[in-house]
């Protein structure tokens, strides 16, 4: 039962319900009639809980005061159904029995378009689809506003004939119509004239049109709950809302997206690799693990890293010098072009000599020396023999920077004019004497696979060696143009983030009465909310998605070219992808906020 005693409602300043009183009877149909503006739909967004801000007093049984809007079965105006998803799914986001659902459909001639879309149904099927959705939920009162609105005579008789079947002893229906179609069917009936009623027809002045039709109950072979009810939980209609997002993977809008992405993550993956970039494939094979460090510097240092440490050896007595030659890893002279004859040893009987000590030694015969005639010559240095192997280019003379670089990376050699022998390191521990030069060699293998680089450089606060420099000057300038594409990114993301907040406005606009309509059924606006981020992330997942996919084929391409294994920095990533999610939830939370404050029953009666 509910009782209405003096119910009014205004609309800025305009009476629109006045002093309303009336009783509903469980076991009745009740008819509602007035033309359009006469506060129908005003009193049933009242009745159905949707409308707040009456006056007066509202009276319900125990049982309907426990009813929610979404366990009232109201049928509004314009039947909803969502496209995208089937009949059958529609239904389901109301009854999570599918045999109920079956049932339900074979009793009112609906079975066979179950599993069609809602744009192939008409006006009428829509209805008594409609008129399903609500009895699914077992309600104990049904509102149908204006049902048969946009049907014809035959379809709006053939729901009528249906609202009676619907009846049961403990439940309520209320139709608000202007049309005759339901009044054979009414066990009462009531005129609104602007507000008030004004005339009522009790049972002496109902027509039995369709004696012949039946209540439909529940059948007794469907399982039902103690309430009497199967309500699917929010998770569910979730779910089968979200079937309603196909994504296509290669439209036009998502290759953009792509590639922006791409384009994004590949400039993440270059930042990451650089140093590793550099060290191989702009470096090359340069000694850059060996370098030389002053002596305080080492003192200072020699506790925190596993240094290996080459001694100053000197020979003495000679009119030429006679250098350490390191192994051939380590050695800036065993690199690509340093020897202009022969090769790096491969002994520690094998020496290297430069242009200036074969001139010395042969001056008189300067004009017609050929100097590959040198290679594989002995020279004596104290008491060891040695065989010369390999002379080295006279890169000074040609301003060469990268060989004088690779040779004056060993601290402890001269200009390259200054006549000298080259011996290996081993064998000159045993025919020189260690000196003292202010500087020390050392070779770290692990400086740059570990953060030894950085500690160095924070404690030299610069580059710590000529190889370091490059690699710095490199990274700086992968940087900088790192740099300017965030910007440029983070530009293009405000921009278009303007866009996409207009579009998700102008797109919430358009689904208004959706958004009503999903708060009527038992969706909170809390699960609209996650709803609506969930479709915007699949609509961009399938552009993050190419974008990964570029930037894993761009990063094996690189592989590809520079012989080098790139890291891809997952983590890194994932950052850039949350701050983009963060950034398009941003986009979308304001016109969320405001269309979830605006009241259902201005949602679902939208035009």
């Amino acid at each position: 039962m509910i009782k209405l005693e003096n119910i009014g409602r205004t609309f800025d300043g305009r009476k629109v319900l006045e002093h309303v009183n009336y009783t509903f009877e469980e076991g009745k149909i009740y008819i509602i009639k007035g033309v359009s503006g006469s506060g129908k739909s005003t009193l049933f967004n009242i009745l159905a809980g949707l409308d707040k801000g009456y006056e007066g007093e509202i009276c319900c049984s125990d049982q309907l005061k426990a009813e929610s809007i979404e366990q009232i079965g109201y049928m509004i105006q314009h039947s909803i159904l969502l496209s995208g998803i089937s009949v059958m799914d529609n239904l389901r986001l109301v009854c999570s029995d599918d045999a109920q659902i079956l049932e339900y459909a074979e009793k009112y001639g609906m079975k066979e378009y179950l599993e069609k879309m809602p744009e192939a149904l008409s006006g009428g099927e829509r209805q008594r689809i409609s008129l399903i959705r609500c009895l699914l939920k077992q309600p104990d009162l049904i509102l149908a506003d204006e049902p048969t609105a946009a049907l014809d005579s035959d379809n709006a008789a053939h729901v009528a004939k249906q609202m009676k079947m619907s009846i049961s002893p403990d439940r309520i229906i209320i139709i608000a119509t202007h049309e005759d179609c339901f009044d054979g069917i009414a066990d009462e009936m009531i005129y609104l004239d602007y507000g008030q009623i004004r005339t009522q027809t009790q049972e002496s002045v109902k027509q039995k049109a369709i004696e012949s039709s039946q209540p439909v109950f529940p059948s007794k072979n469907v399982s039902m709950p103690e309430n009497g009810r199967n309500n699917p939980g929010l998770a569910d209609k979730v779910r089968i809302l979200l079937k309603r997002n196909k994504i296509a993977m290669f439209s036009k809008q998502n290759v953009v997206y792509a590639l922006l992405f791409g384009i994004l993550f590949l400039s993440v993956v270059l930042q990451y690799n650089m140093k590793k970039l550099v060290t191989v494939s702009i470096l090359g094979d340069a000694p850059i693990t060996t370098f030389s460090l002053s002596e305080n510097s080492y003192n200072d240092l020699k506790e925190q890293f596993d240094w290996t440490v080459y001694e100053n050896f000197q020979v003495d007595g000679y009119d030429y010098k006679v250098y350490s030659l390191l192994d051939k890893e380590h050695s800036g002279l065993s690199r690509s072009g340093m020897l202009e004859y022969g090769e790096f040893p491969d002994n520690d009987q094998s020496v290297l000599v430069n242009k200036a000590f074969l001139l010395q030694e042969y001056e008189d015969q300067e004009d017609e020396l050929d100097l590959s005639g040198f290679l594989h010559s002995k020279i004596r240095i104290g008491q060891e023999e040695f065989v010369i192997c390999g002379i080295l280019c006279d890169f000074e003379s040609t301003f060469d920077d990268v060989k004088r670089i690779l040779y004056q990376a060993d601290c402890y050699y001269e200009s390259i004019q200054t006549p000298a022998v080259y011996v290996p390191y081993e064998k000159m521990m045993f025919i020189g004497e260690p000196v003292d030069s202010g500087n020390v060699m050392v070779t770290l293998d692990t400086v740059y696979q570990t953060d030894e680089d950085k500690r160095l450089r924070e404690y030299m606060d610069c580059p710590f060696s000529v190889w370091d420099e490059e690699i710095v000057s490199w990274k700086n300038v992968t940087d900088a143009v790192c740099i300017v594409i965030y910007a440029i990114y983070i530009l293009l993301c405000v921009i278009v983030g303007l866009f996409i907040k207009n579009e998700i406005m102008l797109e919430l606009y358009y689904r208004r009465r959706e958004i009503g309509y999903l708060q009527i059924i038992g969706i909170p606006q809390k699960g609209i909310k996650i709803l609506l981020y969930t479709e915007k992330f699949l609509k961009y997942l399938p552009g993050i998605i190419g974008g990964l996919m570029i930037t894993l084929t761009g990063s094996m391409i690189l592989v590809l070219i520079t012989r080098i294994l790139m890291l891809i920095p997952v983590i890194r990533i994932l950052f850039v992808m949350i701050c983009i999610m963060i950034y398009v939830v941003s986009t979308i939370y304001q016109p969320c906020r405001k269309i979830m404050k605006t009241p259902i029953a201005d949602l679902i009666n939208a035009y």
